[in-house]
């Protein structure tokens, strides 16, 4: 993985569990921000943090 990955998951997740992100960042040292209702991150709250991630990168 790239340095600075970072990766979004909601702990709702119903198609992919929370703990394979959280194995995932451990063994690879990305981020996990923990967001979201759901397996979309549809939802304002996500799409923002999604948004502010981006714009820490520029």
């Amino acid at each position: 993985m790239n340095p600075g990955t970072v990766i979004l998951h909601s702990r709702a997740d119903d198609v992919i569990p929370f703990s394979d992100s959280e194995e995932l960042a451990q063994v690879s040292g990305a981020r996990l921000v923990e967001v979201g209702n759901d397996h979309r991150l549809a939802d304002p709250t996500s799409l923002t943090c999604l948004l502010l991630l981006c714009e820490e990168k520029h």
